[in-house]
């Protein structure tokens, strides 16, 4: 396993649809990784990942739901290797102080 951050896509991307940009990525080393702007900043594809963290400083609604719609998005990639129904990458936000209120169970 590892760790970095970057960007993570699909089969199916497209330049210029909206980056999944993601503070923290734990991997698995055996996939390629792209670097693209140093060994910090790198480009996954989404078979490799097993989970993502979103870092705040302060979480607001509006943080609340970019992170959501960014978590989404990671969770609704094709993955092309792991094909079964139960698969997901586990999306977590870590936020220093929160000013947001978590929506009931299934509002999202």
């Amino acid at each position: 396993m590892g760790v970095s951050s970057g960007e993570i896509f699909d089969s199916e991307r497209i330049i210029g649809d909206p980056a999944n940009q993601i503070d923290v990525v734990i991997y698995t080393k055996n996939f390629p990784k792209i670097r693209i702007v140093s060994e910090e900043i790198n480009a996954f594809m989404c078979e490799s990942v097993h989970a993502i963290i979103e870092v705040k400083s302060v979480l607001d609604e509006d943080e609340l739901d970019k992170a959501y719609t960014v978590a989404n998005r990671i969770c609704s990639l094709n993955n092309e290797y792991f094909t079964q129904k139960n698969w997901r990458t586990w999306c977590y936000v870590v936020a220093f102080e929160s000013k947001a209120t978590l929506p009931k169970w299934g509002k999202r």
